[in-house]
């Protein structure tokens, strides 16, 4: 099974917990496996003297607490990913407000009512998509760590950002647990952390925002993954136009600590 990231300290969620465990195996052989042996014998753990090794193993539970070793994060130059109406989404809307009419009525050659549907669609959903989709092409975001040890956060915006009246950005921790036991797979997200929302008005082409790290006394967690088991810290970034509208982006980013030694 594949880990990616440092492995994590302990933690208490909402789907899931995880526990340090040591466990200690003893191994004896020739003499002092048979004096162990009888010595159960003699104290009637006939159990017990069947394999005397595992009566000699321990273990113990550790609690690791997040160290005080500070945030590293992946500088790893990225495009934000466009959240919401995407076209696939467009198109299922479509699709719904398709059935929608002919649930409505008897007839499926209504057309008078697919053309109203229709015009609702467009003006709703697929023409103030591709208005805004056209304006904000692109926007390249780069997260790195400060000399101060704060998340820094830039956005390189489009040319056409004349348009864009405020930015508002924030980051989370989320918590993703997949049960795939059944016969359907369900996904399970918790917010561990939530920043504030730091917002900028008429932004600059190159916009920098500052974010101070999690206190160590919440239940945080770096980047890390395992099966079906997921920490990640994303971004998301919320940009309202000077006609109303807004576009919202979301982008993963890997944080890590570095030379951790644990101290339970």
């Amino acid at each position: 099974m594949e880990i990616i990231g440092a492995l994590p300290p302990s933690y208490a969620g909402e789907n899931i917990s995880l526990y340090w465990r040591i466990e200690t195996f003893i191994e004896l052989q020739g003499e002092s496996y048979n004096k162990v042996r009888n010595s159960l014998l003699k104290k009637f753990q006939l159990l017990a003297a069947i394999n005397p090794n595992k009566k000699l193993s321990t273990f113990k539970s550790l609690y690791f607490k997040t160290p005080e070793v500070p945030y590293s994060v992946n500088p790893t130059p990225s495009v934000l990913n466009l959240t919401g109406f995407s076209p696939q989404n467009i198109g299922l809307v479509f699709m719904a407000f398709s059935f929608l009419s002919f649930w409505l009525f008897d007839s499926p050659y209504n057309f008078g009512a697919i053309i109203l549907f229709t015009i609702v669609f467009l003006f709703s959903f697929a023409i103030p998509y591709y208005y805004k989709a056209r304006i904000i092409d692109k926007i390249e975001f780069l997260a790195n760590t400060t000399k101060n040890n704060q998340l820094s956060l830039n956005f390189i915006l489009p040319d056409n950002r004349k348009r864009i009246s405020k930015l508002k950005v924030q980051y989370k921790i989320v918590e993703q647990v997949i049960d795939d036991r059944g016969t359907t797979t369900a996904t399970y997200h918790y917010n561990i952390f939530k920043s504030a929302t730091k917002e900028k008005r008429n932004p600059q082409k190159t916009t920098e925002f500052i974010f101070d790290f999690p206190n160590r006394d919440t239940n945080t967690m770096i980047s890390f993954e395992i099966g079906n088991l997921s920490f990640y810290w994303e971004v998301k970034v919320v940009i309202e136009f000077d006609y109303g509208g807004e576009l919202a982006f979301a982008q993963k980013i890997f944080v890590e600590q570095k030379d951790v030694n644990w101290n339970p």
